[in-house]
């Protein structure tokens, strides 16, 4: 993507190419988004990173102050601070916001409509599970209906480039889900916004389905047939009090303790044993599992050694029931003792020689986790495949 002072994804670019527009109307959204571009673009290019991140962080409070009426606008402005927030640089807060700005901008001017489903419902996610981790699940609720609105719109005009009978499959899951949603008075948001959760996920799952993306290659751990031992490594190595397990029972591995922050802590992993065979050539893993609400990293390691290169993914899985959560090798982030490792090579089922389940105070790139939550946790796993 185009550094954050540069052009591209409906952003905008510097002060040259506003130069010639019509002055932005800071009465919306994309108008102050834009003129906080044409501000920002040339400090960063300047070397000003960090008044290029005022200036980007100022323009989504302002936008957050004229009360957006789409819940997922207002949930990607508020992700786009918290991400700044927990930055560990200006460069990286001025990055995280024109990320954020971008995003923003580009469903403003409808062009997301271009990006497909998978885009609509991976957008939606990532807005939705923070506000469902931090308790606000009518937010969560509000930003999963609207996501699954945009995909019955979208399909109310074509196929969306999907195989008629697999578009015609996923209107009618979709037109089911959402009425029953919205039917279900009685009920919690928590549980309706799982609702519709599973029918995004299960929409995500047959548009992947359909390419052949989630053609199960290779059985890594299957713990409904075998159970081997894993090791925990959790913060008592650096003198932390957290503990973590990994047991099988019935066919099912818990991984399960105790999330503490005493002593700088907060971590809790375990490791599986070397593989001793290499793995196909793959485009990523697929876990079946079910969680409890919080964040977990799932890590892979290329090489023998307990130190070194980490490639690791966060993911939320369901609590309610298991299910499969599949994350393409893109999606790891590679890092030595929790920080990106930039210019890595790319993480290939060929290479991992181990894996690993965590759950931490630090996000797959090394930010502060803002779900993290202290106290006990439990992911339950029955198989971890290639796809």
């Amino acid at each position: 993507p185009p550094p954050p002072g540069g052009g591209g994804g409906g952003g905008g670019g510097g002060g040259v190419r506003r130069a010639t527009s019509a002055p932005p109307d800071l009465g919306t959204i994309e108008g102050v988004l834009a003129e906080a571009v044409s501000r920002g673009a040339p400090l960063f290019n300047q070397g000003d990173a960090q008044g290029c991140a005022s200036a980007y962080r100022r323009a989504a409070r302002d936008c957050l102050a004229l009360s957006p009426s789409n819940p997922t606008q207002v949930a990607r402005l508020e992700a786009g601070l918290r991400e700044a927030e927990a930055s560990v640089s200006p460069n990286d807060a001025a990055w995280a916001l024109r990320r954020m700005i971008d995003d923003v901008l580009a469903a403003e001017r409808g062009e997301r409509q271009t990006r497909g489903a998978r885009a609509v419902i991976t957008d939606a996610i990532a807005a939705g599970v923070p506000l469902f981790n931090a308790g606000d699940h009518a937010g969560c609720y509000n930003t999963y209906k609207h996501c699954v609105e945009a995909l019955l719109s979208r399909l109310s005009q074509g196929t969306d480039g999907m195989k008629p009978a697999v578009a015609a499959t996923i209107r009618a899951d979709l037109e089911t889900a959402l009425r029953e949603a919205e039917s279900a008075t009685s009920a919690g948001m928590d549980a309706r916004a799982w609702q519709l959760r599973r029918a995004m996920d299960a929409t995500q799952e047959q548009l992947d389905r359909s390419a052949g993306a989630l053609q199960v290659k290779l059985s890594i751990f299957d713990f409904e047939k075998e159970a081997q031992a894993w090791t925990e490594v959790s913060d008592r190595v650096m003198g932390g009090a957290s503990s973590a397990t990994m047991t099988v029972h019935e066919g099912v591995a818990s991984f399960a303790g105790e999330l503490r922050v005493e002593n700088n802590g907060g971590f809790a992993s375990v490791r599986s044993p070397n593989l001793g065979r290499a793995l196909p050539e793959c485009m990523g893993i697929v876990i079946t599992c079910q969680g409890d609400g919080n964040r977990y990293k799932v890590q892979c390691r290329t090489h023998g050694s307990s130190d070194g290169l980490v490639y690791q993914a966060d993911f939320v899985p369901d609590p309610s029931r298991f299910s499969t959560v599949a994350i393409p090798f893109q999606k790891f982030n590679p890092t030595f003792r929790g920080s990106v490792v930039p210019n890595a090579v790319a993480l290939t089922g060929p290479t991992i020689r181990s894996f690993g389940l965590i759950t931490s105070k630090l996000t797959d790139v090394g930010h502060k986790n803002p779900e993290f939550k202290a106290g006990a946790f439990s992911l339950r796993v029955k198989k971890i495949e290639t796809y």
